[in-house]
């Protein structure tokens, strides 16, 4: 019995000094870490957002053509949110592609933008309103601008969903908003 209470007397292990050092180190590298983090998610969100955007625009592009009417998205730059809707008229053909959400045309989708993240322009006409025919043609060639505002943006980097005439969607972006814009995911 006394032979094993010496191997037990022989083996080394950790102090409590090593183990608090290590905690230390432990917890500095989570705090540069967690400041890393912070410091890109805006830009995060940003391009999260833009994504959604263009996302959004090809659900209204697909209904358009799946339901053979209009579908329409209504910027609402004052309040940093946009509906994309059904634009048939609700029975009225008269009122089919309006660009007015008359009673009874079905909402598909309302979204706002998330915190720190503005839309600032809409190249879309004096209404913001882009819409999709029946071929999933765009009623004209049109930008949403997108930014955040009084963040610090390490890129400097301004994001917009543009469409063409015929329906084409990409996301471009920009050093200052100004020409050149380039694709961010440039076709293969």
């Amino acid at each position: 019995m006394y032979e094993k209470l010496k191997i037990f007397k022989n083996r080394a292990g950790f102090t409590m000094v090593e183990l608090m050092i290590v905690c230390v180190i432990v917890s500095i590298g989570a705090a540069v870490c967690a400041f890393s983090v912070r410091a890109v998610m805006p830009e995060i969100r940003l391009k999260a957002a833009v994504r959604d955007m263009k996302s959004d625009m090809t659900l209204a592009k697909l209904t358009a053509i799946q339901t053979g009417s209009f579908a329409t998205i209504q910027f609402d730059l004052a309040n940093e949110q946009y509906t994309v809707f059904r634009d048939d008229g609700a029975g009225d053909p008269a009122k089919a592609g309006d660009l007015v959400q008359d009673a009874g045309e079905p909402t598909i989708k309302t979204v706002n933008l998330p915190p720190g993240v503005d839309m600032t322009a809409s190249g879309f006409g004096p209404n913001a309103e882009a819409r999709f025919n029946q071929l999933g043609q765009s009623w004209g060639a049109g930008s949403v601008v997108m930014t955040n505002p009084g963040v610090t943006n390490p890129t400097g980097r301004i994001l917009r969903v543009r469409t063409t005439l015929i329906g084409n969607l990409s996301i471009q972006t920009s050093l200052d908003g100004n020409d050149p814009w380039t694709d961010l995911n440039p076709p293969k």
